[in-house]
């Protein structure tokens, strides 16, 4: 992937004839094999997990829901043609509401593209935790609990698709990222991906030598590759069950 980095300003007019704040942030073109969690936009996400989402469900308020177009239209555009390349108005047109309605609910582009990597990251970590939750109630070994990590984080990976996109063009340059809002979030499910694998070292799943640091990074390159994105999930997570040797 190639990074481009938008030119820093105080401040600049919109496409559309609003004037909003700018800060420097990575922009990564798309190549077709995105660096982190990507998969293609056209897969088709499941509708359990979807349900998830504030603004899915039937008690939503208008506002909300109203919300939730708004994410999922820019996560889609986002994905497809990179952050640097999408106007709010293309976001506008795409959820189906004139450019100045939009502004109502997000101030500026970069306000949305932070509430597009916090929901991703955020119902990434929710799913990972629900699953971990039921399968701790059921009784499930330690051995158990990890696959079941396995195949959560891919699950959410897949039908979460075009928000994971934009959450690995975006982690996929480290550089210059130390104020953006959403990092709490992806460092809270770092964090819990490392207690998981913790919890495996200390059941001899994986050698006791081993940094759990390096080993949940070079698991997570193996479960976002964008070459396993045309698979079922559930196919994914037991190859990578045998790939660690928990199978």
């Amino acid at each position: 992937a190639r990074v481009r980095r938008d030119s820093a300003s105080p401040s600049r007019n919109t496409d559309d004839g609003h004037r909003t704040v700018s800060r420097t942030r990575p922009h990564v073109e798309p190549t077709g094999r995105s660096p982190g969690l990507a998969v293609p936009t056209s897969a088709h996400p499941s509708l359990a997990l979807r349900a998830n989402l504030v603004g899915n469900d039937a008690s939503a308020s208008k506002g909300d829901r109203t919300r939730r177009r708004i994410l999922d239209a820019a996560a889609t555009a986002f994905a497809r043609a990179g952050t640097a390349s999408v106007s709010m108005g293309d976001v506008a047109a795409a959820a189906g509401m004139k450019t100045g309605s939009l502004y109502f609910h997000f101030r500026s582009k970069d306000e949305l593209i932070d509430e597009v990597l916090r929901e991703g990251i955020g119902q990434a970590l929710a799913h990972l935790k629900r699953a971990i939750a039921a399968q701790r109630s059921a009784g499930g070994s330690a051995q158990a609990l990890l696959r079941t990590a396995i195949e959560a984080h891919v699950v959410a990976r897949h039908d979460l698709s075009d928000y994971a996109t934009v959450v690995a063009r975006s982690a996929a340059d480290r550089s210059q990222r130390a104020g953006d809002p959403y990092l709490p979030q992806e460092r809270r499910y770092g964090r819990y991906w490392i207690e998981l694998l913790k919890e495996a070292q200390a059941a001899g799943l994986l050698p006791a030598d081993h940094d759990m640091r390096l080993l949940r990074d070079l698991l997570f390159g193996a479960m976002n590759a964008p070459a396993t994105g045309a698979r079922r999930p559930q196919e994914i997570a037991r190859a990578l069950d045998a790939m660690i040797g928990i199978a």
